[in-house]
C-alpha cells in the first residue's frame, strides 16, 4: 500500500513539474493591427504543434477604444520603461511577466525554433473586424460613421455601434438622420466641448423629433458613450447628441445612452483638446459626412493589395498621443497638425472603400 502511495505521489510530482515547465502566454491587442494578428498566429501555432510545452494561450482582441483604455491602465498599474515606450498595438506576457511586442515574440521563437509563418496578417485583421460588424448586425445592432474636419481639414472618422436592440426607437431615428443627404448630420457642426466630460454635436438647425426618453438601460460608464440631449424634462430632441470623454455616471437616468464609439479614439482626443471659450470651440469643427456603415462580408486578396497601397500612400491622420488627455500635458510633437502623427489604419481603408462603393 505504501509503495503504491509513494509511486502515485511521485507520478503526481512529475506531472506537476512538467506542468510548471509549460510556457503560458497572455496576448492583448488591437484586432485590426498586423502585429497583434502576427503574435496571435505564432502563439496558436506553437500551442498546436507543441502542446506538451505550451499552455493554452489567453488571447484578447480589442477594438480601438478598448485597446487605448487597456494599455493606459496596465501602464499605470505595472509601469516600467519597456511598457511605457511600447509603440506597437499588442502587448505579450510570458509566464505572467512582460515579454513585449511582436518583435520580442519573434526573437523568442527564433532562439528556440526554426519556422516562419507566411500569412497576410493585415487581411486577417480586416476580416476579423468585418466578422465582428456582421455578427453584431445579426444581433440587431447597427453602425454609423462621422467624418470630422477641423478648420476644413479632415482629421479622421468616428465609428459608433448603436444598441438598436436595447434602445430601438432612438437608434432608428438617429440612424435615419445619419443617412440623410439633406437635413441630416452631414454638414452640421460640433458646437460644444465640455472638458473633460463630453462633446455636444448636431448643430442647431435640424428638424426636431420629440419623443419620450425610451429607457435608461445603457450606462454612461466609460469613455465614448453616445447619448441623446434632452430639454431637461425627459423629452429627447433626437437630433442633438453628445459623446462622453470619461465615465459620467451622474448622467444615468437623466439622458438616454444608445451607442458606443468603437473606432476613432484618436479623433475624439483631438476634439477634446481643442481650445474653447465658454465651452464653444475656437476652431470650426464640422461633420463632413455621416452615414450607416455596411461593409462587404468578405475581404479578399484584391482588397489586400489595395489596402497596402492605401496604407503606403495616404497622408497620416492628425492625432494626439494615446496617453495624452490634456493638451497642456503634451509636447509640441503631438499638437494638432504635427508631422508626428499616428498612421491611418485598416478601418480607415474599409470606410474609404465603403464610401467609394456607395457614391
Amino acid at each position: 500500500y505504501y509503495q503504491r502511495l509513494i509511486k502515485d505521489v511521485n507520478q503526481f510530482n512529475e506531472m506537476s513539474s512538467k506542468h510548471e515547465l509549460k510556457i503560458s502566454f497572455n496576448v492583448y491587442g488591437l484586432i485590426t493591427s498586423r502585429e497583434f494578428q502576427l503574435a496571435k498566429t505564432y502563439i496558436e501555432r506553437l500551442r498546436a504543434r507543441l502542446p506538451q510545452e505550451y499552455c493554452k494561450p489567453n488571447i484578447v482582441s480589442m477594438l480601438d477604444l478598448d485597446w487605448n483604455l487597456f494599455i493606459l491602465k496596465i501602464r499605470r498599474e505595472i509601469g516600467g520603461e519597456k511598457l511605457w515606450t511600447l509603440k506597437k498595438q499588442v502587448v505579450i506576457f510570458k509566464n505572467e511577466e512582460l515579454l513585449g511586442d511582436d518583435e520580442d515574440l519573434l526573437e523568442f521563437v527564433g532562439s528556440k525554433y526554426r519556422f516562419t509563418i507566411f500569412e497576410e496578417f493585415e487581411c486577417i485583421g480586416a476580416q476579423q473586424f468585418i466578422n465582428y460588424i456582421e455578427q453584431q448586425k445579426v444581433n440587431g445592432n447597427t453602425f454609423v460613421y462621422f467624418t470630422i474636419a477641423v478648420d476644413q481639414q479632415i482629421i479622421g472618422t468616428l465609428l459608433f455601434e448603436l444598441y438598436a436592440t436595447a434602445v430601438p426607437t432612438i437608434s432608428k431615428i438617429f440612424l435615419k438622420t445619419c443617412a440623410k443627404k439633406v437635413g441630416g448630420y452631414s454638414g452640421t457642426c460640433i458646437q460644444r466641448i465640455v472638458w473633460p466630460s463630453w462633446i455636444q454635436c448636431g448643430g442647431w438647425c435640424l428638424e426636431q423629433y420629440k419623443v419620450p426618453c425610451e429607457n435608461y438601460s445603457i450606462s454612461h460608464n466609460k469613455r465614448g458613450v453616445l447619448s441623446m440631449c434632452n430639454n431637461g424634462k425627459h423629452i429627447d430632441n433626437c437630433t442633438q447628441f453628445f459623446v462622453t470623454l470619461e465615465p459620467t455616471p451622474w448622467m444615468d437616468y437623466k439622458y438616454v445612452a444608445f451607442g458606443q464609439l468603437i473606432n476613432g479614439d484618436h479623433v475624439l482626443r483631438i476634439l477634446q483638446n481643442i481650445p474653447t471659450l465658454y465651452e464653444e470651440p475656437l476652431k470650426k469643427i464640422d461633420i463632413v459626412k455621416s452615414g450607416e456603415l455596411d461593409l462587404r462580408p468578405t475581404f479578399g486578396p484584391k482588397d489586400l493589395s489595395y489596402l497596402k497601397d492605401f496604407l503606403a500612400t495616404r497622408d497620416p491622420i492628425s492625432g494626439l498621443h494615446p496617453d495624452v488627455t490634456d493638451v497642456r500635458d503634451c509636447s509640441s510633437d503631438y499638437s494638432l497638425g504635427s508631422d508626428n502623427q499616428p498612421p491611418c489604419d485598416i478601418i480607415d481603408y474599409l470606410l474609404e472603400m465603403y464610401r467609394e462603393e456607395n457614391e
